[in-house]
C-alpha cells in the first residue's frame, strides 16, 4: 500500500492519520502492513512508503511519509524538495539528530536523502526524503 496524499498539518497529522489514533482506527484505514515492537514499548506499523510510531498507550505519536506522497507541506515542500525552497519563503531550519526542524514550527521536521556522492553533499541540496509530523508534546516527555 502507498500513501499517495493528504494534508501535511505539523503536530496534527497526515491526511487521515492524526496524532492520538488508536492502532484499531490505523488498522481500518491501512493494508498490506507490517509492525515491528522497539525499545520503550514504541510498536511502529509500516506500509510501503509510510511509517506510523505508537506509544505504549496505542496512541499514535508519529507519523512519516516518503517516496510516492504526493502532498506538500505548505503547498511547497514535499518528498523529494530541497531545504532551499523552505528558506525561499522565509522560514529557518536547524539539524536535530539527524532531522531538520523547522525554528518556530513544532511538530514536524524532515529528513534527507543521498546525493551522488558524499564529498559533496550539501544539506541544502539534499532531496527531502521523508517528512514526519509528531506529537511535540509527548516528544518531550
Amino acid at each position: 500500500m502507498v500513501i499517495r496524499e493528504g494534508k501535511i498539518i505539523s503536530n496534527v497529522g497526515i491526511g487521515p492519520f492524526l496524532l492520538g489514533m488508536s492502532s484499531k482506527e490505523l488498522e481500518n484505514i491501512i493494508s498490506d502492513y507490517t509492525t515491528e515492537n522497539r525499545v520503550n514499548n514504541v510498536r511502529v506499523y509500516h506500509v510501503e512508503n509510510a511509517q506510523f510510531f505508537f506509544d505504549e498507550n496505542d496512541a499514535l505519536q508519529q507519523v512519516g511519509v516518503s517516496l510516492g506522497f504526493e502532498s506538500k507541506y505548505l503547498d511547497v515542500i514535499g518528498i523529494g524538495d530541497t531545504l532551499k525552497e523552505l528558506t525561499k519563503l522565509g522560514y529557518e531550519y536547524y539539524e536535530e539528530f539527524d532531522d531538520y526542524l523547522i525554528r518556530g514550527v513544532d511538530g514536524i521536521c524532515f529528513e534527507l536523502g543521498d546525493t551522488d556522492s558524499d564529498y559533496d553533499w550539501n544539506e541544502k541540496e539534499a532531496p527531502i526524503e521523508w517528512i514526519f509530523v509528531y506529537d511535540k508534546e509527548a516528544d518531550e516527555n
